[in-house]
């Protein structure tokens, strides 16, 4: 779509409107979901975009709002003490008006300012912000995900559509953030496509809208798009009044940029990582609208089967080009809206905001829901015999004598015997077990499970998987054979001596067992990946009285309350127990 096509579009819907007011729908939506992104300042104590929302569409509960990231300019929200901590509670408030007495469910998404431009001090402002918002109480507003946590948080919208919302700055944050000690329900990047991965699957029949602060497709200065203007009046970047002309000199940064990009440019290697990673989970889904802020514009671009949109011009206004696979683009301060009707149907809406006025650029059919036929076969034989005998790994004992002499001895003939191991079956085990999720370790593979009465239990393979492990050009290297290798030099029933140990220690302990997991057609899609495969079957918390705590969430609740209290002396058995075997993560 053309520049002049859009001029076409954006003058009839002039001429179907009186001034400022929108024209009456014909169809009544059942659902409609609010875009607005990088609403994060006010100007003379108010924000058009914000206004133009409240007074246009009053929302209700079949609206959901969505401000898309960077919530609070410029770097989040400070310290009680410092003097912009009244100027960013105003800020929330203001967002927070727009559902505030309403049944309009609101959710705030974290960008990057809200990280404090990523600094170093980042997360201590996202759980301000976080402490913030859920301090004012009201159960429709809520910062997602939480906790400075990365997601993927899974919102049903209703029986058509399933909101997905992700931190992608958690992915490109280079210092503090929550990780393997944290309370997050997914703590590596690993973990979260594997849950995207699960989200993808299990949700074929319903539309996937994908919500982030960071787009994965744009055509403005994230994207690498500058201007004549750029590279003859670069200091404009820092400042619009800075109309100083540099040029060839000033033409260094914008080319620079525009090839490698900083890591908020999606141009960036850390940026591009997440954007083909978090790509290939849900290219088996068939229908994903992907929704972000970050660029001040708004934009619609669609590629293969999905739809891009941005998002981003809450406060403020930036350049933007009719790019590859572009359909629509605007300049203009403004919001985006998703219109749900009866059978699945999704319009999409752009609206531009002007001294008060609000004026409808795009009003067009973005996609209808088809539904899918679930191709996991889950018929098939499932006579398994009590037991088979196996080895975790005979391939380690199947090397040179000089392979042996410079890699060691290890443990390779304790990994090559052959021993007999029960058979795991699905339906039999703890009474019948129920797959919840696929877990995303670095090196082994995993299921958290749930029987009858809610206990949580975790399938985990012997055999590692390295590779996620190692950097990405050392993965068809020679290094990736050795680090494979050297898997040998641990004992792989090691884990059966723990519990004997820690009982005459008496320190708490999980009660793993070895067992094999035949071909079974219950593992529906996970079959792939688990059948016939040697694994270790244990409980996931191994306290069933008291709730267990990590490290992070034990400090969290020292800070909150001054009669908490840890037992240094099982504190201290606990690690004398780790010394002796050797556990040091």
């Amino acid at each position: 779509m053309t520049k002049k096509a859009n001029g076409i579009i954006a003058a009839m819907a002039l001429l179907m409107m009186a001034p400022h007011h929108l024209p009456a729908q014909q169809k009544q939506a059942v659902h409609r979901i609010i875009l607005i992104g990088d609403a994060g300042e006010l100007k003379n104590g108010r924000n058009d975009v914000i206004d133009a929302v409240k007074n246009n569409f009053q929302p209700d509960g079949a609206t959901t709002i969505l401000y898309l990231g960077d919530n609070i300019y410029p770097v989040g929200m400070p310290d009680a003490m410092a003097s912009s901590y009244s100027n960013s509670k105003k800020i929330i408030d203001y967002q927070v008006s727009l559902a505030k007495n309403t049944a309009a469910k609101t959710f705030f998404i974290p960008g990057n300012h809200d990280w404090a431009q990523g600094r170093p001090f980042g997360f201590q402002q996202i759980k301000r912000q976080q402490q913030y918002i859920d301090s004012l109480y009201l159960d429709n507003i809520k910062m997602v995900p939480s906790g400075g946590c990365p997601g993927p948080v899974e919102i049903p919208i209703n029986e058509n559509i399933l909101l997905v919302v992700m931190d992608t700055q958690w992915f490109l944050q280079g210092f503090e953030k929550p990780g393997i000690e944290s309370d997050c329900p997914c703590k590596t990047g690993d973990e979260v496509i594997a849950k995207l991965e699960d989200i993808a699957e299990n949700n074929k029949n319903k539309i996937l809208l994908f919500a982030t602060h960071h787009p994965f497709r744009t055509h403005g200065p994230h994207g690498g798009y500058y201007t004549f203007k750029q590279h003859i009046f670069p200091l404009t970047e820092l400042s619009k009044g800075l109309y100083i002309p540099l040029p060839v000199i000033g033409s260094i940064y914008p080319i620079t940029r525009g090839v490698f990009g900083n890591i908020q440019d999606n141009r960036h290697p850390i940026y591009k990582k997440m954007v083909r990673a978090v790509e290939a989970a849900l290219q088996q889904h068939p229908q994903v609208i992907m929704v972000a802020g970050h660029e001040h514009s708004l934009q619609w671009i669609k590629e293969n089967k999905t739809h891009y949109i941005v998002s981003g011009s809450g406060a403020k206004t930036s350049r933007v080009k009719q790019g590859s696979n572009s359909l629509f683009t605007s300049p203009q301060n403004g919001f985006a809206a998703l219109e749900l009707y009866d059978g699945g149907q999704v319009q999409l809406k752009f609206f531009s905001v002007s001294n008060s006025k609000t004026t409808l650029l795009l009003d067009t059919a973005l996609l209808t829901l088809q539904k899918t036929t679930d191709s996991v076969a889950a018929a098939g034989p499932r006579n398994f015999p009590d037991s088979v005998n196996t080895a975790a790994g005979k391939y380690y004992a199947d090397v040179s004598g000089l392979k042996r002499f410079l890699m060691g001895k290890n443990y390779r003939k304790e990994w090559a015997t052959t021993m007999g191991f029960p058979v795991f079956d699905i339906a039999k085990e703890k009474g019948g077990l129920k797959i919840l999720q696929r877990g995303g370790g670095h090196q082994t593979k995993s299921l958290r499970m749930e029987d009858a009465d809610g206990k949580q239990w975790v399938l985990r393979t012997i055999e590692k998987y390295p590779e996620a492990a190692i950097p990405p050009p050392l993965r068809q290297t020679f290094a990736a054979r050795i680090v494979k290798d050297q898997i040998s030099s641990a004992h792989p029933y090691g884990p059966l001596v723990v519990p004997v140990l820690a009982d005459a220690a008496g320190v708490a302990h999980s009660n793993p067992k070895f067992v094999f997991v035949p071909d079974d057609p219950m593992l529906g899609k996970y079959r792939k990946d688990f059948a016939n495969t040697l694994c270790m079957f244990e409980e996931r918390e191994p306290v069933e009285k008291d709730k267990t705590y990590n490290t992070a969430k034990v400090l969290e609740e020292l800070q909150s309350d001054n009669d908490n209290r840890v037992n240094q002396n099982v504190v201290l058995e606990a690690r004398l127990l780790d010394i002796f075997i050797g556990d040091w993560d």
